[in-house]
């Protein structure tokens, strides 16, 4: 069976709902079209309505399933239980993976989805927290969310969906509490959570350190379209002298990322905090 026809299967989840009655087209086929789009890196349902019509991508999609016309797209989607589409895409992507994400650091971020407004009861546009596997530039989960509030419930709801194992979780201050640190932990991974001030105390400590030259740095400097950026990570696993962390599950590293912008003689500077479960050395540390 081709990674296609098991992305197919799993959507085949989605085909039991009476909703779905009366329709032409099956959810499993306008799901299956809808992750190959994205893919292609097509974010718009009107978008992937246009990729799928295009004679290429037509005769390769005759083989899977029919084509719907775009306003078909919108009736189905309203539909389909986001929860099980969560399941049967998350279990496919894990073959694609070809099992745990071990070494590999997956980013969890929430972004509104430009265009969904036809999908939601009240016109307002989706609010989606995904998982992205940073090396492979490649999305394995998503879980629709509300407002910031709901998006710390869904990273949790992620980090339960999906196998974590081995993997570093970056995320940035929105989800630095221990609540997160611990479900990371648990799910056999390590966290990189950027330390802003929804964490007073603990980023002026580590500020305090960082800036009074105690953690080992390292520097680099690269120039793209004439703007000069000189980026230096600091990391250190001494934190004896960190104030509570023992209430930090596994807590091991606590560091910072400074990047100097350089651009027709003017220049500025941005600093980021952070603290990680795994032991990091400053050439190690990356932006959230």
């Amino acid at each position: 069976m081709g990674i296609l026809d098991e992305l197919q299967e799993e959507m085949k989840l989605l085909d039991k709902a009476a909703e779905h009655d009366g329709y032409w087209y099956s959810a499993s086929g306008v799901m299956t079209i809808l992750v190959c789009g994205m893919l292609c890196g097509l974010r718009l349902i009107d978008d992937i309505d246009d990729w799928a019509k295009a004679a290429p991508t037509k005769a390769f999609l005759q083989a899977l399933t029919r084509t719907p016309c775009r306003a078909q797209f919108y009736n189905i989607l309203k539909c389909v239980d986001a929860g099980k589409f969560n399941l049967g895409f998350s279990r496919w992507m894990a073959t694609v993976l070809g099992g745990p994400p071990t070494g590999k650091t997956i980013a969890i971020d929430g972004k509104t989805v430009r265009g969904t407004g036809k999908l939601t009861k009240d016109g307002s546009a989706l609010h989606i927290a995904s998982a992205l596997v940073s090396e492979m530039n490649l999305v394995v989960g998503s879980v629709e969310c509300g407002a910031k509030t709901g998006e710390k419930a869904a990273f949790r709801e992620l980090i339960d969906l999906l196998d974590v194992s081995g993997a570093i979780i970056v995320a940035d201050a929105l989800h630095c509490s221990r609540k997160s640190a611990r479900a990371v932990v648990d799910a056999g991974a390590d966290y990189l959570f950027v330390v802003k001030d929804n964490c007073p105390r603990l980023r002026k400590d580590i500020e305090l350190y960082v800036r009074d030259g105690e953690a080992p740095s390292h520097r680099t400097v690269e120039k793209n379209g004439g703007r000069i950026e000189t980026r230096t990570g600091y990391a250190s696993c001494d934190i004896e002298w960190l104030d509570g962390k023992e209430t930090w599950p596994k807590i091991s590293t606590v560091g910072a990322i400074r990047r100097e912008f350089e651009k027709g003689g003017v220049k500025s500077d941005e600093w980021h905090y952070y603290i990680c479960s795994a032991a990091l050395g400053p050439a190690e540390t990356r932006p959230p």
